[in-house]
């Protein structure tokens, strides 16, 4: 099927401008795909859980846009998850604060 330059809908000129321009989609796509790949390289769990966080909005975001349910239902379900350990890691860390903190010194003291 020609339009009204003769070209075929999906032409060359069409793809290769459709290719250069990158969509919202897209780039909220890119964005959860390389914080999904940041949580490989963190050395904190507390850390690791925030990017999590963030690569779960973001893909939700992306399913939304895309409309890809299975991406949209996985990110929901993890979404709660990581929040949910990263609750768990923050009391944690207080409560090891805490026992640091109320713990006497055990250096004698010279008299």
């Amino acid at each position: 099927m020609a339009d009204e330059t003769g070209e075929g809908i999906g032409s060359a000129r069409e793809t290769s401008a459709r290719e250069r321009s990158m969509s919202a989609g897209d780039a909220t796509g890119w964005l959860a795909a390389a914080l999904t790949l940041l949580t490989f390289s963190m050395q904190s769990m507390t850390a690791l859980r925030l990017v999590a966080v963030a690569a779960n909005i973001s893909f939700i975001a992306y399913a939304l846009v895309t409309s890809l349910a299975p991406v949209l239902v996985l990110h929901l379900l993890l979404f709660p998850c990581n929040l949910v350990r990263l609750g768990q890691l923050l009391v944690a860390q207080r409560n090891h604060d805490r026992a640091a903190a109320s713990k006497p010194d055990n250096k004698r003291k010279a008299t």
